[in-house]
C-alpha cells in the first residue's frame, strides 16, 4: 500500500481489515492430542460453515505423511525420524508451548506452523549444544519430554536428566512410568495398570526389553526441560521417585535407597 494511503487510513481511523484476533494458550507438558482439542474448539467456533471439527480431524490433518514431509523440508530440526510408523503423532514434542495470538480465520496448519516457527527460534541458540551432545534433536526432545512430566523445578529437572543419562550409559531400561502411560494412551490421572509395564510399544521404557530412549517425545516440553536434557546435574543418582501428588522428586544412588524412599512414603 502506498505511504500516502496508509497515512490517510491512520488519519481517518480506518481498520486495516475486519479480522478479529484471539489468544490461544498451549500449556507445557501437554500432549498433541490436548493441543489438537484446543485447535478443534477454535476452528469449530470460528469456521463459517459452523460444522463441528473434532480433535481427531485436526490430528489427521497435521499427521498426514505428505504434509509432514513438506514440514521436514522446511524446518531443520524435523527429520525422517518422525515418519517412523510406530510413532503415534509425528509432531509430538515439536510444538512450542506458549500463548499465541491468531486471527479467527487461522487454519489448523497455520497454527501448527506458527508453533513450529517458535520452535525454530528456541532451538536455534541450542543447535550447537545439540550437535555436540551425541544425541539427535529428536532424542533430546524425547528426553526433555520425560523430564517435563517427571519434574517441576529446574533443580529436579537437571537431576532427572542425570538419571536418564546415567541409565543410558549403563544400558539400563529407563523404567519411567510416564512413558508407560503414553504407550497405553492413558491420562496420568488414571491409576497405573500393572500390565502396562509389559506393553511392547517402543514408547514404553518400563518394558525391560526396551533399552534406551522412547521412540519419540511423550509430550511437548518446556524450554527448561530441553536445557536440562542438554545439561544434566553433576550427581550419581540411578533412581528417583516422583510424587505426582506433591510434585516432589526423591533421588537415590542405588536400589536399596530407592526402596527406602518408597517405604518412607508408604508406596
Amino acid at each position: 500500500m502506498p505511504l500516502k494511503e496508509i497515512l490517510n487510513k491512520f488519519d481517518k481511523g480506518e481498520k486495516y481489515d475486519d479480522r478479529v484476533a484471539v489468544n490461544l494458550k498451549f500449556v507445557p507438558g501437554k500432549r498433541i492430542t490436548d493441543y489438537a482439542e484446543t485447535i478443534a474448539e477454535f476452528e469449530t467456533k470460528y469456521n463459517e460453515t459452523k460444522n463441528k471439527i473434532t480433535k481427531e480431524d485436526v490430528i489427521k490433518e497435521i499427521s498426514d505423511p505428505e504434509y509432514v514431509k513438506t514440514l521436514i523440508e522446511k524446518y531443520w530440526f524435523l527429520t525422517d525420524e518422525i515418519l517412523d510408523s510406530e510413532i503415534y503423532y509425528p509432531l509430538e514434542g515439536y510444538l512450542t508451548p506458549d500463548t499465541y495470538e491468531f486471527y479467527t480465520t487461522a487454519t489448523a496448519k497455520e497454527i501448527i506452523e506458527r508453533m513450529l516457527q517458535a520452535t525454530d527460534k528456541r532451538l536455534k541458540p541450542l543447535e550447537n549444544d545439540i550437535k555436540n551432545s551425541g544425541f539427535t534433536t529428536h532424542q533430546i526432545l524425547s528426553m526433555a519430554a520425560i523430564i517435563e512430566k517427571e519434574a517441576n523445578s529446574d533443580e529436579d529437572r537437571a537431576k532427572v536428566s542425570q538419571v536418564i543419562h546415567k541409565r543410558l550409559n549403563l544400558k539400563m531400561a529407563l523404567g519411567m512410568d510416564v512413558t508407560a502411560y503414553y504407550a497405553a494412551k492413558a491420562d496420568l490421572s488414571e491409576p497405573y495398570m500393572k500390565y502396562w509395564s509389559s506393553l511392547p510399544s517402543k514408547y514404553n521404557t518400563r518394558n525391560v526389553n526396551n533399552i534406551g530412549l522412547p521412540i519419540g517425545p511423550i509430550c511437548n516440553p518446556s524450554t527448561s526441560s530441553i536445557k536440562a536434557a542438554l545439561n544434566p546435574a553433576n550427581s550419581s543418582y540411578v533412581y528417583f521417585y516422583a510424587d505426582m501428588t506433591t510434585g516432589k522428586v526423591y533421588f537415590a544412588e542405588n536400589y536399596a535407597g530407592f526402596m527406602d524412599i518408597q517405604k518412607k512414603l508408604g508406596v
